[in-house]
């Protein structure tokens, strides 16, 4: 082409017109043939492509068509720029066939998209090159097309993938406002709950709004985008529905909702609760179902994240609605609400200790009728011992029980039953024997000990008692119970009993008609004191009993799993109120076989006696043994799953009781400790336990004062090689274990070996 006649003449080069470029397709004859074929070229690079099973958005369809596409636009592109080299432009569109789809088929390599980076790295130059040189007529409509398409596509993107944080973030939000209602749930606070609720509700609903809206719907086929919004949208609506459903749960379960007057529950209102609590469990699990399907991994890590937080609170909140459910399952039968119910309350004293915590002062009937609970009866053990004339109860299990502290005679000394370190066992005597001396059946056992009583008044207040200068409190009920009491009434028995009885009657009747807060803060008071075995449930009902076990408030000493074990107590065989001054102290040091599990220990329990030889009454440090006041006269009990192989106290060998009880042996007898002294008692342990990783499982005795336990754990000496590594509770020092810790709740103590 030459320019205008009236101008200079020069000569340019231009780019065709894209009727041109078709003409040249169509004319064999020119150099650059084979255009026709470009249009086939790409349908089978399109074909080849989608059998790739490339995933850039997600759905199938979206998936195909923009792999499809993509290899098209590379192969057409290719033409493009081949044509204009002058080559053929069908050549071109095989070289770009064949090239996409190599790039499609790159296997991953080091991080995550680092295929498609290099894929984008292939083709991007060749999809610029056939862009700049897109056969086009005047005005380039097809540039200015592809153009607009380009920004279009990009601006929808970008707001798409905003979208997708900000529902994200309004989920993760919804998220913390559920987590602030199940705080207020605990605390009591009801409206403090649904005002979370309200907005987790909100925040929950408006990303399942956006998220489902139909002008959304197209980000769907969007590269990466598309990963992101399946899973948010599932998850959105299925968290608004949980977080509607937790609403309901928690007006069910308002505590004052299931009240029905003073020292009455509604058990209408409580079952109606149930039904709302087993919906927010099958929607937590729909959700968490979601959350736990694989995921793409082009899902944005930001994004990523708050669904994992959400999963992990979530799980938490799962974990106390199941509680929630299996409790108001059976807290209709435990009110009474199908016939009535009698529960037998132990009000012990470690200050006389006995296996699972104390002697038996006073007693208590619970009465349950239809939602109402009552203090029907109430008084001293020894009301109850003198019904009967000895020997006319009986006692036939349980039969370790029996078989250790059958000699005791249980069945005539009530106020001794709580020999066993075990609950559960201690609570079937009772079930047993009870129903001997009043002719009424009960349904299960509480034990209450000062401790516990002190916890009540929590709730309670301050109570007035007769014969008391001060109201008995949270704070002063321990010390009053345990030892001031027996200083202030000295022998003077019954007015012992008269203190004792009165507080827990006045607790007892205040708890049954007053208000309690919320499940947290009654959690939090009475936490600590079942931990300790304070407080302690029995029931005779199978599937109260499993709630009780679950809670961690049956009382029960751990089975044997195994692993190592060690527990101890001491029954006071003084008849006195001496332990309040006794300290014990343990060391436990053991080598084990890593590889076989073979095990050597030596137990070292010190005693400590406080107890001053004067100065006190004697029901406080008088005995009915004939020995020196403030002598305290015990006898122990060792459990562990080894074998003895010899017995030192105060370093002279001695013989010890061989006993066993609930898969234990056990090893111990009596001993005197004079006022103001100590006695060490050594055992040698041989046995074996599960090779691996070590486990100590310690059960304490819910004593006045807690033990102090140290324990070492090693590699044999002759089987060099080992090391401890790690440990929980365990200091790791020169390849061995130590922990130094109180006693006051079960530990499980843990160290691993490396060679």
């Amino acid at each position: 082409m030459t320019a205008r006649q009236n101008g200079p003449v020069t000569s340019t080069r231009t780019r065709p017109s894209w009727h041109g470029f078709a003409r040249r397709l169509r004319r064999p004859e020119k150099q650059a043939t084979g255009g026709s074929a470009v249009p086939l070229v790409a349908v089978a690079a399109a074909a080849v492509a989608i059998l790739t099973g490339a995933s850039p958005a997600g759905p199938a369809v979206a998936d195909a068509v923009l792999t499809g596409g993509f290899a098209a636009a590379v192969a057409v592109a290719a033409a493009w720029a081949a044509h204009h080299r002058g080559l053929a432009p069908w050549m071109g569109a095989v070289a770009g066939a064949v090239v996409v789809n190599a790039v499609l088929r790159l296997p991953r390599f080091g991080f995550h998209g680092g295929s498609a980076l290099m894929a984008g790295v292939v083709t991007v130059p060749i999809l610029v090159a056939g862009y700049l040189w897109i056969p086009h007529a005047p005005g380039g409509p097809v540039r200015r097309a592809l153009r607009v398409g380009a920004i279009g596509l990009g601006v929808f993107t970008a707001l798409s993938a905003a979208a997708v944080v900000w529902a994200a973030w309004r989920m993760s939000d919804g998220s913390d406002r559920a987590d602030a209602a199940l705080e207020a749930v605990r605390a009591g606070d009801t409206d403090g709950a649904l005002a979370h609720l309200d907005r987790a509700t909100s925040d929950l609903s408006a990303a399942d709004r956006l998220l489902g809206s139909r002008w959304f719907a197209p980000a769907r086929a969007l590269p990466v985008v598309g990963h992101q919004l399946p899973v948010l949208a599932e998850v959105a609506a299925d968290g608004a529905d949980l977080a509607e459903a937790a609403r309901t749960a928690v007006r069910e379960a308002d505590e004052d909702l299931l009240r029905d007057g003073p020292g009455r529950f509604d058990l209408a209102q409580v079952d109606r609760a149930r039904v709302t609590a087993v919906d927010v469990v099958e929607a937590i699990d729909r959700t968490r179902a979601r959350l736990e399907r694989p995921r793409s991994p082009w899902l944005l890590g930001a994004v990523g994240r708050r669904l994992d937080r959400f999963d992990t609170r979530l799980a938490d909140v799962g974990s106390d609605a199941r509680l929630a459910v299996d409790t108001l399952e059976v807290v209709p039968g435990l009110l009474g609400g199908d016939e009535p119910r009698h529960y037998f309350i132990a009000f012990v004293t470690p200050a006389e200790l006995r296996g699972s915590g104390g002697f038996i002062g006073n007693y208590g009937e619970l009465t349950a009728v239809d939602g109402r609970l009552t203090l029907s009866r109430s008084g001293p053990i020894e009301e109850l011992i003198g019904t009967a004339p000895f020997g006319t109860r009986t006692l036939t299990g349980p039969p370790d029980y029996l078989a250790r502290y059958g000699r005791f005679d249980p069945a005539d000394l009530l106020q001794d039953v709580t020999y066993s370190p075990d609950f559960p066992s201690n609570a079937q005597v009772i079930e047993e024997l009870y129903p001997q001396t009043t002719l009424q059946p009960i349904d299960g056992v509480i034990s209450v000990d000062p401790y516990a009583l002190a916890a009540l008044l929590t709730f309670t207040g301050p109570i007035e008692v007769s014969g008391l200068d001060d109201p008995l409190t949270a704070e002063n009920a321990e010390d009053i119970l345990l030892l001031w009491q027996y200083l202030l009434f000295d022998d003077d028995q019954q007015a012992r009993s008269d203190v004792l009885g009165e507080a827990t009657e006045i607790t007892f009747d205040r708890l049954t008609s007053g208000d309690l807060p919320g499940p947290r803060r009654v959690a939090d008071v009475l936490g600590p004191a079942t931990r300790r075995g304070s407080l302690m449930v029995h029931s005779i009902h199978e599937q109260e009993q499993a709630l009780f076990e679950r809670i961690g408030a049956d009382g029960a000493l751990p089975a044997p799993d195994g692993h190592d074990f060690l527990a101890l107590t001491t029954q006071n065989a003084g008849n006195n109120k001496i332990d309040v001054f006794l300290r014990r102290e343990i060391a436990y040091d053991a080598q084990v076989d890593p590889s076989t599990g073979a095990l050597s220990a030596t137990v070292r329990i010190t005693f400590h006696n406080d107890a001053p030889a004067e100065g006190l009454p004697d029901y406080v440090i008088g005995n009915t043994r004939d020995l020196p006041a403030g002598t305290n006269r015990l006898l122990l009990s060792v459990y562990t799953p080894h074998a003895l192989a010899g017995a030192r106290l105060d370093g002279r060998s001695v013989r010890v009781e061989n006993e066993t009880e609930l898969g234990y042996r056990v090893y111990g007898g009596f001993l005197n400790i004079a006022p103001g002294s100590s006695m060490t008692l050594e055992l040698d342990l041989l046995g074996e336990v599960t090779p691996g990783e070590y486990r100590l499982t310690l059960a304490p005795q819910p004593t006045v004062n807690p033990d102090v336990l140290r324990a070492t754990i090693a590699p044999m000496d002759d089987v060099g090689g080992w090391r401890v590594t790690s440990g929980t509770s365990f200091t790791v020092v020169d390849g061995a274990a130590e922990a130094r810790l109180e006693l006051v709740e079960d530990r499980v103590l843990t160290a691993g070996f490396v060679r």
